[in-house]
């Protein structure tokens, strides 16, 4: 859903949008740069697992524009982000509202940019938190969207992007959606053909993993990793490796194993990216949450093709043939299980990826690709 293409920023008006979830099909961490930030080459791919963003902007009399962030479950999240979910951060501890400040900021702050108003955010939570799946990442880039939307598009793309840089790596490849690279900490991008579509379970686990924590395990342990070339974190159609973490990959090697999985991935057939999935923090989440391997092996023995964590976990998802193919090992997985996992993990079977926005200010927010659907080939 969305409001008009075009309003003056004064004007008031209300839009909302969804928000969808990403996964990592591929990604390889190089060393700590100075920093503090780790040089890596990823493949994100959004998937229609979504929270709703709603935006309101109201006039106000007189004074700066004022944020303010409400955010909740929703009923209908997945079981394992909703009974006992932690406490959502609002206002602007959220990162939408640190969003609409960077909006307000680039388009001028005080006086000379958004006349008095009071931008409202109101976000419906589906995708669970510390999950690896970029769910407050992409409310922000949506806040970001709709905010240019209601004020008429005072910002022009590479302005936006920056915004969106500046409120953390995986917020650009939000504004746009589908399936992009990215490299140096994953805000560069280069957007990727949607074909072939992939059929994937998000696999949601009841534990949370922070980021930064994961790097920092993976520092720790990548200095007795096997060589890259023999990664122990790829899963392909076996059960997870143990817990070798691969030392940091170089430049190089990033971007040849980047060819070889999107040659891979064009080819379409199933079995093969399924092996050629690569998680270089996989290790180190494992190393801090053992039972996410557990949920990797569930997916596995359930019939898909491989399985892997996205991003820095905790939440992983596994790789089908096909439709009927995801649907069923969804269905089975919850009996692959540990006891102390049974009932607690939402497996969840969804075709990727999503949708894709564009952040052109002459062609406005969200588009569709205009291309039919493809699937992977089984293999």
């Amino acid at each position: 859903m969305s409001g008009p293409a075009s309003r003056p920023p004064g004007a008031g008006g209300e839009v909302t949008r969804s928000a969808p979830a990403k996964v990592n099909l591929f990604l390889a961490v190089g060393a700590r740069r100075t920093d503090g930030y780790h040089d890596l080459v990823t493949v994100f791919e959004a998937v229609p697992l979504t929270d709703l963003v709603t935006v309101r902007l109201r006039p106000a009399g007189t004074g700066e524009p004022t944020v303010r962030v409400s955010a909740f479950w929703s009923p209908g999240a997945p079981a394992a982000s909703h009974p006992g979910a932690p406490a959502l951060p609002q206002d602007l501890d959220n990162l939408a509202g640190r969003a609409a400040q960077a909006f307000i900021e680039a388009v001028g702050g005080r006086g000379s940019g958004l006349p008095p108003v009071a931008i409202e955010v109101t976000i419906e939570k589906r995708i669970p938190a510390g999950a690896g799946l970029g769910g407050g990442s992409s409310d922000a880039a949506a806040t970001l969207l709709a905010l240019q939307e209601l004020c008429g598009r005072p910002l022009d793309a590479r302005t936006l992007r920056r915004a969106a840089a500046s409120l953390g790596s995986d917020v650009p490849f939000f504004l746009s959606g589908g399936r992009a690279v990215g490299r140096s900490r994953g805000e560069l991008l280069t957007l990727l053909p949607r074909a072939p579509r992939l059929h994937l379970v998000l696999a949601l686990p009841p534990v949370t993993l922070a980021t930064a924590e994961v790097y920092r395990r993976f520092d720790e342990l990548s200095g007795a990793g096997p060589d890259p070339a023999t990664l122990a974190t790829r899963i392909g159609p076996g059960l997870p490796a143990g817990g070798d973490s691969p030392a940091p990959a170089g430049a190089r090697e990033r971007e040849t194993a980047l060819e070889a999985f999107l040659r891979t991935l064009a080819g379409g057939e199933a079995g093969a990216v399924a092996r050629c999935l690569r998680n270089d923090l996989q290790a180190a989440a494992l190393s801090l949450r053992p039972e996410v391997g557990e949920v990797l092996r569930a997916l596995v023995e359930a019939g898909c093709l491989g399985a892997l964590v996205s991003g820095s976990g905790a939440s992983v998802f596994g790789l089908a043939a096909g439709e009927k193919e995801a649907a069923g090992a969804a269905a089975r997985a919850p009996s692959a299980l540990p006891p102390a996992l049974v009932g607690r993990v939402a497996f969840v079977p969804v075709v990727s990826p999503a949708w894709e926005v564009r952040d052109d200010p002459a062609e406005g927010a969200r588009s569709g690709s205009g291309e039919a659907p493809h699937t992977l080939k089984p293999g």
